[in-house]
């Protein structure tokens, strides 16, 4: 019986070694794959950033920190389909504002991706924003002027028109009148906000006239925007 425990025994401690070994090598093996690693260097991000909506553009505003191997940005756009590459020019040593305006966008709203990189192939872990640049969508929605009376004078081609109110916090710059007169000339006539009424001379029996207002909004956006045109046509005898 004791010769019996000795083989088993002797068994078990053989097989305990063959096992530390490999587990060793293993172990050797692993670190080695990532000791002969390059150790990867990332870039300092893009931070803070801000955006602006413009009339089918957007303004974005970003900072630089004072990582002095940055010289360019990527931003990208359209799942990353569509991208600019942006010369970032360093004139402080320490923390940095940037900014660009991205035009010929669609209206709406998008997600922007910002990543720093230079020649040598280091990338900045990337920065996102979603961007959004209006339209006539978007400013159909906001609280417009509207031509609210008309009184067609047959005698004297006098068209006298009385507008809606406006009041503080819509956004109206101005509205704006265009129609042509009887002599065939266009008129483009801007109506100031606070004028309630107006008189179009030598405005033909039967005519038309657009009508539209022009919007902005100095907290969120950087252009003046315009409703679409409503016609009003002039009565006939």
């Amino acid at each position: 019986m004791k010769k019996i425990n000795k083989i088993v025994s002797g068994i078990l401690g053989l097989l305990g070694i063959f096992l530390l070994t490999t587990s060793c090598e293993n172990m050797n093996d692993l670190q080695s794959k990532y000791t002969n690693q390059k150790e990867e260097t990332y870039l300092g991000k893009v931070d803070s950033l801000k955006t602006y909506p413009g009339l089918k553009r957007a303004k974005i505003t970003w900072y630089i920190g004072a990582d002095p191997k940055i010289e360019q940005t990527i931003i990208y756009w359209n799942m990353r389909k569509d991208s600019i590459v942006r010369d970032f020019v360093r004139a402080t040593p320490g923390v940095q504002k940037d900014s660009i305006i991205v035009e010929n966008l669609t209206e709406g709203t998008q997600l922007y991706e910002f990543r720093n990189i230079n020649s040598k192939g280091n990338t900045s872990l990337y920065s996102s924003s979603s961007v959004t640049s209006w339209g006539e969508r978007f400013a159909n929605k906001l609280i417009a002027r509207s031509i609210t009376s008309q009184v067609y004078v047959f005698d004297s081609l006098k068209f006298k028109l009385s507008l809606s109110k406006t009041f503080s916090g819509d956004s109206v710059v101005y509205s704006q009148i265009r129609f042509t007169n009887s002599h065939g000339t266009e008129n483009n006539i801007r109506i100031n906000r606070t004028t309630n009424s107006l008189v179009l001379t030598d405005f033909p029996q039967g005519g038309e006239l657009q009508f539209r207002t022009a919007f902005f909004l100095p907290k969120l956006g950087i252009d003046t925007i315009f409703n679409a045109y409503k016609v009003y046509k002039a009565p006939t005898r």
